[in-house]
């Protein structure tokens, strides 16, 4: 009995909620596609990210520009232009963070001085 005694008890867990009235466990085979950014039902009520958008234009002029190819051609290179784009706006964001922090300890005239002139 004083091995059962000395187990602590378990701690009551917080519920954590994906959704008002919506908990996080037990998910499976729950319509979640109204709070999802990327599903057609929130590009329908203007709260979608523009994926779909993006993907129609991509494809567009795709098929327009390079008709010899198949659709999968055009998926591959939609992708690989949309993870270069996304690289090249992360790549620019770390870049201005990193002006910004030189701004904020040096002073802006300095800052600059050693970015335009390299000193």
């Amino acid at each position: 009995m004083a091995f059962l005694a000395s187990i602590p008890k378990a701690k009551r867990q917080k519920m954590v909620y994906l959704a008002p009235s919506l908990p996080v466990h037990g998910v499976w085979m729950v319509d979640v596609s109204a709070i999802d950014r990327r599903s057609i039902k929130a590009q329908l009520a203007g709260r979608g990210d523009g994926r779909a958008m993006w993907w129609n234009l991509c494809a567009f002029v795709l098929q327009r520009c390079y008709r010899e190819h198949k659709l999968e051609w055009a998926m591959y290179r939609f992708h690989q232009f949309h993870n270069e784009l996304h690289l090249l706006r992360l790549d620019f964001v770390e870049e201005v963070r990193s002006v910004l922090d030189d701004v904020k300890r040096r002073g802006f005239a300095r800052a600059m001085k050693s970015y335009c002139f390299g000193l």
